[in-house]
Formats: structure tokens, sequence, C-alpha cells
């Protein structure tokens, strides 16, 4: 039964052709498995997408025993049928009629006695993988053989296969391309009508044996024993039959075996006398002596001999010709390549000569046209000369005049200081008489704040405002880029109420640059001294009570306009104690906002220096000046070109909600009394600059060095 379940198998409607191509995949005993990769159709193999669909689970099928598996390695192509497989928990379905398809591959061209060295002796090299391959020669024939792998892992035709290589017509789409997820492989699908031809390729020791094998037979007691059950079955079945039993196919079975009987019997007759006659003859032993011993080699060595004599006849011949056509070929090349350079040199020299000529000409032109050009241009430099020298004559004349009035100026001004130098004695005198005279009121007197104090005297120009001042710096040609960023920097500082520390040997430059543009003749410079220590001690002497300059400037600047003090050399003092006081004074609207106070360092290594608080600002002082400075100073700095303007800061931005932390960069900085200082300067910066980019830039540049010291 299970014989003819094979045999009547019924494909089952999910498949469309009886024949599937797949790849085997392993052996586990006397079962193995095969993936299924496509199915056979007229055109050669159609690919089946989802295998799994067809064949649960995995998309394998079974194969079972040594028919099956006999010469089949992991990754050999093969068709076959499928059939119901009863095996429990095993593949649904299992292989019948399998087949081996041979991996295609092409060799280069050759004749067939090379194809046969190759195959046999030398070995191919294509590839290292074992089994059936089908090789295209180049006159269109496809061999089909069994290879073998060896230990140079070269292929080689095994013995059994070399016996019997089969030789197909070559047709395009016989071959397919396969592939196992991983790799690919041409496959020849073979033809149906089997092959046109086969050659024996067995070497001369293996056809010797098959032939000594086949002799040898002819003895064999197992012939005799075949006969004699033939003979048996042809008397046995003859005496069962009978003419009215009707059994005809008992009676052809006796009579075939009698004829086979037969037909042995008088093979091993021939098969007697034909060895007799051969080991008898002399001749036919030595022959096949000679050809055991020496084989095909010496006949392959001489044929290969005589045909490596012609070769070199040949070789030699051609390249004899060969030579003498080069020679000649060279010779009319050599004399082609001089004629075409004699064309091209003369024509060369034609065109050098005609292209000098027209240089020759433009250059001529030229030149006249400079020289036109010339005359024109000093001409007009003469013109230029004359003019300049009348211009200096009047220049001449100009100073002279200009002497001549400033010698009468200067003699105006010397009447002018002896009236002065009168005017002062005159005052003397009548301060003195006053002195002598004493005070109507004497409380009156002794309550006066300033009785012999220092009351400094400061002039009240027109006031203009922040803007205005800030034009002015911008149109300095004292200050480099860097002077002017300074100077913008300290003007933001002061109107945001800080106290900076000025360090650098160009502080008292630029502290006098900053007097002319923003309080011309409103400037004060203190040196500080060991008895100022409380803030107290800047607005009255230590000891006498008297009122400072400081006190006096504070008096100045209550009216609007803008006063600058410097207190120089502060490590001298307590500055630990009185510049915290001062500072917070300062920021907090505790003195008039047009009060504008700095502090310079000369020994930034003291130890008052190091007790200073952490938040107060500095600002280096360097590069703040061009080179040609220096020499415009007495000019650009004098009285008559200074606009005497005093700055009017206005009134304290108010309101700061609209400037962030984020808006500033700050945000990483917790830190609240930074974050409010640095939203006046914003303001501040923003109201002098006229850009929030601008100031924002400005701003973080004097705030990011005070943060890293205010958030410890």
């Amino acid at each position: 039964m299970k014989a003819d379940l094979e045999l009547s198998y019924d494909p089952s409607p999910t498949t469309e052709s009886k024949l599937l191509v797949g790849h085997f995949v392993r052996r586990q005993g006397q079962f193995g498995t095969v993936a299924v990769v496509g199915r056979v159709s007229p055109g050669g193999v159609e690919t089946i997408s989802e295998p799994k669909r067809l064949f649960p689970r995995d998309g394998f099928v079974e194969t079972h025993g040594p028919g099956h598996h006999a010469g089949l390695n992991p990754g050999d192509w093969v068709n076959f049928d499928v059939v119901k497989n009863p095996r429990p928990r095993a593949p649904e379905y299992k292989v019948v009629h399998l087949k081996r398809l041979p991996r295609f591959a092409v060799l280069p061209e050759s004749t067939m006695p090379a194809y046969r060295a190759l195959l046999t002796r030398e070995g191919w090299a294509g590839d290292a993988r074992p089994g059936l391959w089908a090789f295209r020669l180049s006159s269109d024939m496809v061999l089909v053989a069994e290879l073998e792998g060896a230990k140079d892992r070269r292929l080689r035709l095994t013995r059994v296969a070399a016996r019997e290589v089969k030789c197909y017509c070559y047709d395009e789409n016989s071959i397919v391309r396969l592939g196992t997820g991983k790799t690919f492989d041409d496959v020849f699908i073979m033809p149906e009508d089997g092959p046109m031809t086969s050659f024996d390729w067995s070497d001369e020791a293996d056809h010797i044996g098959r032939v000594i094998r086949s002799l040898a037979g002819a003895n064999d007691p197992r012939f005799s024993e075949i006969m004699t059950w033939l003979d048996l079955h042809h008397e046995e079945g003859t005496g069962r039959v009978s003419a009215a039993s009707g059994d005809k196919e008992a009676a052809l079975e006796a009579l075939r075996s009698g004829e086979l009987a037969a037909r042995l019997r008088a093979d091993r007759e021939l098969m007697d006398v034909y060895l007799a006659a051969a080991l008898q003859n002399d001749a036919v032993r030595e022959a096949v002596a000679a050809y055991v011993k020496d084989g095909h080699g010496a006949e392959w060595k001489r044929l290969q001999a005589e045909l490596a004599e012609e070769i070199a006849i040949e070789k030699a011949g051609r390249l004899e010709v060969l030579s003498s056509e080069i020679d000649a070929e060279r010779a009319a090349g050599v004399a082609r390549m001089e004629h075409e350079l004699a064309q091209h040199d003369g024509a060369s020299r034609a065109t050098q000569a005609a292209r000098f000529e027209q240089a020759e000409r433009d250059v001529a032109i030229r030149i006249k046209g400079l020289e036109a050009t010339y005359a024109i241009r000093r001409d007009e430099l003469d013109r230029g000369i004359a003019d300049q020298a009348e211009a200096l004559t009047d220049a001449r004349a100009d100073v002279v005049a200009t002497e001549a009035e400033l010698k009468g100026l200067r003699g105006e001004a010397d009447d002018a200081r002896g009236r002065l130098a009168d005017l002062k004695r005159e005052i003397d005198r009548l301060l003195a008489i006053a002195e002598r005279l004493g005070p109507a009121d004497p409380l009156a007197a002794s309550a006066s704040p300033r009785a012999g104090g220092i009351v400094r005297a400061f002039p009240n120009y027109l006031k203009s405002g922040v803007v205005a001042k800030a034009e002015i710096i911008s149109r300095n040609i004292m200050l480099s880029e860097n002077g002017k960023e300074l100077l913008n920097s300290l003007l933001v500082m002061f109107l945001s109420g800080e106290m900076p520390i000025l360090v650098g040997e160009q502080v008292a430059d630029l502290l006098l640059v900053a007097e002319t543009i923003i309080c011309p003749g409103r400037y004060v410079s203190l040196e500080a001294d060991p008895t100022l220590i409380s803030l107290d001690d800047l607005w009255a002497r230590p000891g006498s009570g008297m009122p400072t300059l400081l006190a006096s400037a504070a008096d100045a600047a209550s009216d609007g306009g803008a006063v600058l003090i410097a207190i120089h050399g502060i490590e001298r003092s307590g500055a630990r104690f009185w510049m915290p006081a001062l500072a917070e004074a300062l920021r907090r609207g505790g003195l008039p906002r047009s009060l504008f106070v700095c502090c310079t360092v000369r020994d930034r290594d003291h130890d008052e220096v190091r007790a200073l608080p952490n938040d107060a600002p500095w600002i280096e002082i360097a590069d703040a000046f061009r080179p040609e400075a220096y020499s415009t100073a007495p000019t650009l700095l004098s009285q008559s070109r200074i606009i005497l303007e005093t700055l009017d800061p206005g009134p304290m931005p108010a309101d700061l909600s609209a400037v962030s932390a984020m808006t500033l960069g700050l945000e990483q900085h917790r830190s609240v009394g930074l974050v409010m200082r640095a939203a006046r300067m914003f303001a501040e910066a923003t109201i002098l600059l006229g850009d929030e980019q601008e100031a924002r830039r400005l701003v973080l540049n004097l705030v990011k060095p005070l943060a890293p010291k205010s958030s410890q």
C-alpha cells in the first residue's frame, strides 16, 4: 500500500506543477530535509515567494532512505515531486522522484583534450564545492559529471564519473539562477530527451582494470548457478503448463528463462575461446604488457614533443614575418612623421611671424597712446603745481596775518592777566578787611558746614543727553575701536550706579578723554590715604571735620549735571570698609544719579585689594588709543575744540520687567542681585547704543567676569 501511495500521487491544490526545485539542507540519520525554492515551468524555474504557505511551518519537505541521500551534500540543488507524509510529527510532505541538478559554470575556449586534461588531471579551480557540475564548452555543448575535491582545493572527475561523461546541447533557457537567501548559484536544468552523446575519459589503469574484471567474469561460478536456476524455472514452468490450461503468462516466463540460460551459456563459451586465444597469442600478450607498462603516457609525451617543435617553428616564422612588417611600418611612420613635422614647422613659423608683426603694431599704438596720456597728465600736474604754489603763497600770507593777530591777542591776554591780578589783589584786600571786621552773627558762622573747608567751583555748561554723548564717542578720532568699547562700558557702569575699579597704564589718559566728552571741567581726582576708612571719611576730613572735594562734587551733581570722580590708590586706605557702602549708595540711588565714581589700583597684589568684595567690577584699560592720538592730543583736547556740554543722565529706568535673565543669557547663574544689576546695565546700554543686540553683547562682557564670583 505504501508503494501505491507514492506512485499514485495527486498534487495538492496549492501546487501548480508536480516538479519542484529546492536545495538539500541537512541529513539526520535516514531522514533529511530539502528547502523548497520554486517550481519547474516551461520557461525555467518559477520562484515561490512564500514556501511556508505551501509547505507549512518552515517550507521544508522530508527525504528518506539511501536512495535519496546518495551523493547529496548540504547546499546541492535537486528537483522532485512530493506526496503527503504519513510519518507523525514530521513535515507534511515528503520527496519522491528526487533528481540532482548540476551547478553551472562556463569554461574558457579550448579543445576537447584540454578539457579532459583540466577535469581529470589538472583540476578546476573555479569553485571548491564537490558534487554534480555542468560546464559549458566553446562549442555550445554542456558536459555534466560528478566532481570530487582534493587537498589543493581543485575539483576533478571521480573515477566512476570519468567512465561516462554525458554531453548535452546548450540552451540558455535551461540555465536558471537560484538562491538560498545568502548565496546564489547558476543551475542547469537537464533536458528530458537525455544526452546527445557521452565520452569515456577514464584513465588507462581504470580501463585495463575494467577489461580484466570483465574477462575474469567468464569463469565466475555464479554464472553456472544462474544458468542452473534458469533451467530449473524453464523445466518447472513447462511441466505445469498444458495446452488446455490457457495460462499464457506462465508459458512465456518459462520460455524466457530457457532463452536466457541458452544465451548465457553461449556467451560463456565465447568468452572462454576469446580469453584462451588472448593468453596463447604472444603478440597480443606482449602488446597488452607494453600498453600496461607505458600506457598513453609515452604516446602523450611524444605527441607533446612533436607539437612543441611544430609550435616553435611556427612561432619563429611568424615572428620573422611580424618583425619585417613592424620594421616596414615603423619606417613608413617615421617618414610620415618627418613630413608632417616639416609641414607643421613651416606653418608654425609663418603663424609666429604674423603674430610678432601684429604685436609690434599693437605695441607701437600703445606707446603712442601712453605718450599722449603722459603729455596730458604732465600738463595737468603742471597746472596743479601752479595752483598749489599759489595756494601756498596765500597760506603763507594767512599765516603772517594770523601770527600778527595772535601777537595782538597775546598782548590783550597779558593786559587781561594784569587786570585780573589787580582784581585778585583788591579781593584779597577786601577779604582781609572782612576777616578783621568778623561776622555779624557768630552763631550763623559756626553753623556753616563749609567754614574753612575746600570749596570747588564747577562750571555749569549746557546739558545734553546720553544719545548725544554716544555719538561724540563714536566720532572720536583719538580712541581706537577697543577704546570706544571701553568708554561705552565705563559710561554704562556709571549710569547703572556701578563703581568700577580701573587698572592699566592708560587709565589716566582714558579718564582725561572721558572728562572732555562726558563732563568738561567737572572732574575731581582724590588720592586715598590710611585715614580713609568709613564712608563718612569721604565727605568730611577725619579730625577737622572739613568737607572734602567729593562732598563738593556731590553738591554740584545734585543739579543734574554729571561730575566724574576718580579715587586713586585705594589699596592705601581701608577700602574693604568704605567701598561696599559707597557702591551700595550709588547703586540704590542714595547719591545723585549724576555722580560718577571710579577707583584705581596701583598694586593689585596688596592685601587690601584681596579683601575687596568679589562682586566689584574690574576693567582692564589697554589698547585704547590710536597711534596718532598722542601727537594730536594738544589740538583735539584744547578747550576751543571741546564741545562744552555736560551729560544729563535723565531719570533712572524704573521698569525692568521687559528684561529677563533669558534675554541676557544669565539663566544658569542663580543670583538675584547679579541679575538685577545686569538688567539695569542692559536698560542703560540700550538707551546709550540704541541697539539691543549690541547692548546685550556689551553687558554680557561686563557681567560674565562677575558671575562665577557672585555664585560662590
